[in-house]
């Protein structure tokens, strides 16, 4: 199988590396189906789940956020991205105002929480008071790969 291919191969689940070398270096890997590939470069990046193949000092932050969405014909009420107190809100093109987000240190969990949400909700509201009158379109999680500094990895 040419390395090409893996171009043509994203997503797939590498189910280990064999035998990694110093500097970051490995000859095979083998993926959940079994197969085994000899590829010149492989490029990690399964996020928050980075030590489940490396010996990388990774931890997960969960990050709640949703969007509220404004009313069709209507001026935005935002016109630049704001940021503080822990929040940011950013207002899209398409009548959408994302709000997010917090940092829950160590955890898998993906679930939206009634906390999650209060935290955003108060701080968007204390800087933007009127966006207490949209409705409320998406919640989702996130969960950010974060180094011990708590640096973001990208």
């Amino acid at each position: 199988m040419s390395n090409k291919c893996l171009i043509y191969m994203p997503q797939k689940y590498i189910f280990n590396i064999i035998n990694p070398k110093k500097g970051g270096k490995c000859k095979e890997v083998r993926l959940s189906d079994g197969r085994i590939l000899s590829p010149n470069t492989v490029i990690v990046a399964n996020g928050s789940w980075m030590r489940d193949l490396l010996p990388v000092p990774i931890t997960p932050h969960k990050g709640q956020s949703f969007s509220l969405r404004m009313p069709p014909n209507t001026p935005p009420i935002l016109s630049r991205v704001l940021f503080a107190q822990d929040t940011y809100i950013v207002p899209k093109a398409d009548g959408r105002i994302v709000v997010g987000a917090t940092v829950e240190a160590g955890t898998f969990d993906k679930h939206v929480t009634p906390a999650g949400l209060m935290h955003c909700i108060s701080n968007a509201l204390h800087l933007v008071p009127s966006l207490s009158t949209l409705p409320i379109e998406e919640t989702w999680v996130g969960l950010r790969p974060t180094t011990p500094d708590k640096g973001p990895i990208l």
